[in-house]
């Protein structure tokens, strides 16, 4: 496995992310340079925790957990209390297709899974094939599908 580092997001990796938020790809499945009015807001609080991923040749992608019943109607809400939800992307089209994202996703629902999270969740649209067969491989099991803001979502599930 690639060893991977996660550091909190500051507000000096807007620029950085700003980029990686630019790229079709990462709008397609994930959103557009409006998602860092977002992660501004979780810096301020305590419900998700945004990060970098950092592989030996640099950092490489964002992901958050977040406390999934810190959110009304959250589509994961069926996990026991104090479940972390993941939602993460790839930066640069060059990390893509390597297995940075498989191992990224293991070694952070790894870390949370050690600490005593009690299960994870995610929840990508049913269509983005490459991300579900990540998780896959990260260890998660497709669960159920739900419409979710983003649409129909495939609901994916760790235990310890």
């Amino acid at each position: 496995m690639t060893d991977i580092q996660f550091r909190p997001v500051t507000p000096e990796d807007f620029t950085l992310l700003r980029g990686w938020l630019a790229d079709p790809e990462v709008i397609r499945w994930f959103g557009t340079e409006a998602f860092l009015d977002q992660i501004s807001g979780y810096l301020r609080g305590t419900a998700v925790r945004p990060l970098i991923a950092s592989a030996p040749t640099g950092p490489f992608a964002y992901i958050h957990h977040c406390r999934v019943h810190a959110f009304d109607d959250h589509p994961l809400a069926f996990l026991p209390d104090g479940a972390r939800g993941i939602d993460c992307f790839i930066g640069p089209d060059a990390a893509r297709d390597r297995g940075l994202g498989t191992a990224m996703v293991q070694a952070l629902g790894d870390q949370l899974l050690a600490a005593g999270v009690p299960a994870l969740g995610i929840d990508p649209v049913v269509e983005n094939l490459r991300a579900i067969a990540c998780y896959r491989r990260a260890g998660f099991e497709p669960h159920s599908q739900r419409v979710t803001d983003e649409g129909l979502s495939q609901l994916m599930t760790r235990w310890p």
